[in-house]
C-alpha cells in the first residue's frame, strides 16, 4: 500500500526518479527506515521548571532549525527507546511518561535559545514564525530523550527541507542526519 505522502514530494528531490518510478521510491525509503532504525542517539533533556516553553540539554548542539526530531522517555536514564512507527514500542518505556502537550510519534522542530535551552516547535514553518510554541503543562516522569526522527515521515519531512536522497541514501545513522540541514 503507498504511502499518500510519497505522491506529494517534489520528483526532484529524488536523483533519478520520475513520475513513473514510484514504486522504485517507495522502496528507497523502505530500504532507508530500515537500514536507518535504532541508529540514533538519544540525547538526554529536561522540561525547564518555569514550564514556560523552554526544554534544558546541556551543552547541545542544536541548530536553529534541526528537525524533525522525536520525543520518548524511559524511568532508568538508559534509553532503550525504539522511535520507529512500525516497533512495538511505545517511546515511552518503564511506566514513564511525557509531559502533556508532547506525543510520541510527533515531528518537532528545534528553536536554540543558548548553549543549554531550547524551544520545540510542531512545525517548521511554526518555528520560522515563532508560532505555536510547545508549552508542557507537566514535567512528566522519567527520563526525557530526543533523537532525529528515522520514520518514513520523517525521511520525507526532510526531502521537504531540500536534503537530496543521495545524502540521504549515503547516511550509516540518525546522528549525522540533523547535520544535513545546516
Amino acid at each position: 500500500m503507498r504511502d499518500p505522502r510519497i505522491r506529494r514530494l517534489r520528483y526532484r528531490d529524488f536523483a533519478g526518479v520520475s513520475r513513473g518510478r514510484l514504486p522504485r521510491t517507495a522502496s528507497w525509503l523502505q530500504e532507508r527506515v530500515a537500514s536507518l532504525a535504532d541508529t540514533g542517539t538519544p540525547i538526554e533533556f529536561s522540561v525547564a521548571p518555569a514550564l514556560d516553553g523552554s526544554f534544558t540539554c546541556i551543552g547541545h548542539s542544536f541548530l536553529s532549525g534541526n528537525g524533525p526530531v522525536l520525543i520518548g522517555s524511559d524511568v532508568d536514564g538508559v534509553a532503550p527507546i525504539s522511535f520507529s512507527s512500525d516497533s512495538s514500542s511505545t517511546g515511552n518505556v518503564d511506566g514513564s511518561a511525557l509531559p502533556s502537550g508532547l506525543l510520541r510519534l510527533q515531528e518537532y522542530w528545534v528553536q536554540p535559545i543558548d548553549a543549554n535551552n531550547f524551544y520545540l516547535y510542531p512545525s517548521r514553518d511554526g518555528m520560522k514564525s515563532e508560532d505555536n510554541l510547545v508549552t508542557p503543562a507537566d514535567l512528566g516522569t522519567g527520563h526525557l530523550y530526543i533523537v532525529a526522527d528515522g520514520t518514513q515521515a520523517g525521511i520525507i519531512s526532510f526531502l521537504r527541507e531540500g536534503v537530496k536522497s543521495a545524502a540521504i541514501t549515503v547516511l550509516t545513522t540518525l546522528d549525522n542526519m540533523l547535520g544535513l540541514l545546516r
